[in-house]
């Protein structure tokens, strides 16, 4: 790490207290602000998170810009995917069936893509504002947020009504609420379905 400021990290770290150095990382806009145990490094909009395990400074560059959070009333466009505001908001961590997809219950087959965004429905419906906070961007430019109706986390509500599973390639957030859902044979998982990633993969 080099710079104006930064050349021993151990040092500027060892301080108690708050502390701030510019000129760090070889970047004359970057900015390391500590508060007790942890340090944030700014590079315009983006940040490293510096933390301190023992005498070892490890630094952890999470670079990304940081994103405002979304707010609204929101609607249910499929069962992993809100309407606020005109944009698609994904859930993060979380997938469901498409609309078309279909599970086998014991006696029957169940339009279980409908169901689960009946259940979003019901989830967001008639609730002023939901609370989004943006993990990114998908491939089609969308948002992947973690979003909260009255306090709740509406990814997990999904996943524990067994109308969504954890998407693990994003998250492990939810995979015991799963577990749970599936041993409780709740939504989906009272019959037998095709993961939703598959079900995409055999129906392009």
């Amino acid at each position: 790490m080099q710079g104006r400021g930064c050349s021993r990290v151990s040092d500027l770290l060892g301080v108690t207290g708050v502390i701030a150095a510019e000129g760090c990382l070889g970047n004359p806009q970057a900015r390391i602000v500590r508060i007790g145990a942890l340090s944030t490094v700014s590079l315009n909009n983006s940040q490293a998170i510096v933390t301190l395990l023992g005498a070892v400074v490890v630094v952890a560059l999470t670079i990304a810009p940081s994103h405002a959070d979304l707010y609204g009333e929101a609607e249910a466009f499929d069962g992993n995917t809100l309407m606020i505001g005109g944009q698609k908001v994904r859930l993060y961590g979380v997938d469901a069936p498409e609309l078309g997809q279909t599970c086998d219950w014991p006696d029957e087959e169940i339009e279980c893509g409908k169901i689960s965004k009946s259940r979003m429905h019901d989830l967001v419906s008639g609730i002023e504002r939901i609370a989004c906070k943006p993990r990114g961007r998908d491939n089609r430019g969308q948002w992947i947020a973690i979003c909260y109706a009255d306090g709740s986390d509406v990814g997990r509500a999904m996943v524990k009504a067994g109308w969504a599973m954890a998407d693990r390639q994003q998250s492990l957030n939810y995979i015991r609420t799963e577990h749970r859902a599936k041993n409780a044979k709740r939504g989906m998982w009272k019959g037998e379905f095709e993961p939703p990633w598959v079900w995409r993969s055999l129906n392009k």
